[in-house]
């Protein structure tokens, strides 16, 4: 997720929307709800996830969809940009924030236009790091390995990161998703170990 903050109400509304543009049924609840539930939800229902964590890309969020620049703006702060899984959501996001961004920047007629602040310097590129599902493939190369296994050493290296959800992350992708995207042929021996055929 984005470092940005999202306050509950913009949530809200975005669940809202959501609830109605992309006609969702049953609804994402919006009312005595946690900000993470209520984030987790939405997340879920953009990139298609149900109950069980299989993800239908068809069912989440489409570039046609038309939401307003706020849910568009909320997606782009809430999406994680190292989960493969949000990509394609977040990619439409990010550009139909930066769509409204400029829009809001033409001047109206009869009104003065707006002079530009200067740009920030240009942030030197940090080393790219293996993300978790890069450090998933590793472990299970390296040897058979549990869910549990597997979460083990995800928390010691992303210790950040919500353990629940890195194991949501690992059954998604061994479960087929690895191959399906990455050509890896993923196994699991008699003693429920993963590992790369």
């Amino acid at each position: 997720m984005s470092e940005e903050k999202v306050g509950a109400a913009e949530l809200r509304e975005c669940a809202n929307e959501m609830n109605s543009v992309m006609g969702l049924d049953p609804k994402i609840k919006t009312v005595a709800v946690k900000a993470q539930v209520l984030t987790e939800s939405i997340i879920n229902n953009a990139i298609g996830a149900d109950e069980e964590g299989n993800i239908t890309p068809e069912d989440g969020i489409q570039e046609t969809d038309n939401f307003s620049p706020n849910v568009w703006s909320t997606l782009a702060a809430i999406l994680d940009p190292d989960n493969d899984d949000h990509a394609a959501v977040l990619a439409i996001a990010i550009e139909k924030a930066g769509a409204v961004t400029e829009e809001a920047k033409v001047p109206k007629a009869g009104k003065p236009a707006k002079v530009p602040k200067a740009e920030k310097p240009a942030k030197v590129p940090k080393e790219k790091k293996d993300g978790v599902i890069a450090t998933i493939v590793s472990i299970i190369s390296a040897n058979p390995s549990t869910i549990e296994e597997i979460v083990a050493e995800l928390s010691k290296k992303f210790p950040e990161r919500e353990p629940e959800k890195m194991a949501t992350t690992a059954r998604i992708q061994l479960s087929g998703r690895l191959q399906k995207e990455k050509g890896l042929q993923v196994e699991k021996n008699d003693k429920k170990q993963y590992f790369i055929k």
